[in-house]
């Protein structure tokens, strides 16, 4: 047998040792002082800078608040603070400086950011966790109505640990096509693309709960307006075939409600065409969905009564998208519709002479919608 050569073998000695670099930088979880929310407001004395209120995790506390066997502390399982200062890393180096160990983003579950400041241009708010190593991605970012520090020193009954009521909040309706996903990383996807604009959920305080206050829209950095609930279903429908709610078709003379459809599934396609330099969308939607109120007990045996309802279903939501997308391109004039990616992908030469910021509240859109009644209950009237 060949004996390995002093050079080569000290050389894999010294590629080992590399390699068994260990745990020189390992920190316990209870010597970090993690933050499960962040909440950014501007300076409420109206002065200069912000108010940044953080959602500390108490461990010995915790126990059965997240879920666990140990029993934990009679304490509260988080502590809420607030601290001023010029910017958002001034202000965590601030808490940094008042707690017992350095400061982990890594948990954090939730940014909330008040729509006074998001109307003063957001990206400043987000510049420094954006740079930060251990800020958490998939932490939802959202836009309150009134302070983020309300809705941060909110508690509820129904789940002991606030963060974790919010985000499983934010999570089932975004199961139950509510409202879109839209987590830090989603936000920044579309604020960094030249062709899409940011939107993010809007939630407040309802007393001991939160409740949804529709969808905060963005033309880039700055929010420039908002969707009510009603137009946040009616905006899934146009911009990502997704949906369900309850729509009430109401009598001739109004006021009464004559039927309830619920939309169960949906699905969406965009054509777009460029005639005489300008570009213009046709969108159809076809949706399905079930009777589940009929309150004046009409007979829906009848195969000419049904098509009948599924027109007036039908004329009913073409004008709520009309007059959605309406409002999208006059009040808000900006593209949340994101119509501007198919006019990069199907015209690039039209794309690359247009200011689609400019060009976009003028742009024709069209809208044709197709509704389908599947089931009608256990009752046929």
């Amino acid at each position: 047998m060949r004996e390995i050569p002093r050079t080569v073998a000290v050389l894999l000695l010294l590629i080992l040792l590399l390699n068994l670099t260990g745990c020189y930088d390992r920190r316990d979880i209870e010597r970090r002082t993690a933050i499960l929310a962040l909440g950014i407001d501007k300076n409420p004395e109206d002065g200069p800078g912000l108010e940044v209120t953080a959602q500390i995790a108490v461990y010995h506390n915790m126990g059965e608040a997240v879920g666990g066997t140990e029993e934990g502390g009679e304490g509260a399982p988080l502590q809420v603070a607030s601290v001023r200062g010029p910017s958002i890393g001034t202000a965590l180096e601030k808490l940094e400086n008042m707690v017992n160990n350095p400061i982990f983003l890594g948990h954090t579950m939730l940014l909330a950011i008040s729509q006074e400041a998001a109307t003063g241009g957001i990206y400043p708010l987000l510049d420094y966790l954006l740079r930060s190593n251990d800020f958490r991605r998939k932490s939802w970012l959202i836009i309150t109505l009134g302070s983020a520090k309300d809705l941060l020193e909110l508690t509820s009954p129904l789940h002991p640990l606030p963060p974790l009521y919010i985000l499983t909040t934010l999570e089932s309706l975004a199961n139950n096509k509510a409202i879109p996903i839209m987590r830090f990383e989603d936000f920044m996807f579309r604020f960094n693309s030249p062709s899409k604009q940011p939107v993010a959920v809007m939630l407040k305080p309802a007393g001991d709960k939160v409740e949804l206050e529709g969808l905060a829209a963005f033309a880039r950095e700055k929010m420039v307006g908002k969707l009510s609930p009603a137009e946040l279903r009616i905006f899934l429908y146009l911009s990502q075939a997704k949906g369900r709610g309850l729509i009430n078709l109401l009598g001739a003379a109004g006021g009464q409600i004559k039927y309830s459809y619920e939309v169960r599934n949906s699905n969406r396609r965009v054509a777009t065409s460029l005639k005489n330099n300008q570009v213009s969308f046709a969108i159809d939607l076809w949706l399905e969905g079930n009777i589940v109120e009929n309150p004046e007990q009409t007979n829906l045996d009848d195969e000419s009564v049904l098509k009948e309802l599924e027109q007036r279903l039908s004329a009913q939501l073409e004008r709520e998208c009309q007059r959605v997308i309406r409002k999208i391109q006059g009040e808000l004039a900006t593209d949340i519709l994101n119509l501007g990616e198919y006019v990069r992908a199907y015209h690039p030469h039209y794309w690359q002479k247009v200011d689609w910021q400019k060009e976009f509240p003028t742009v024709p859109i069209t809208v044709h919608v197709t509704t389908h009644i599947r089931r009608l209950g256990l009752r046929r009237k």
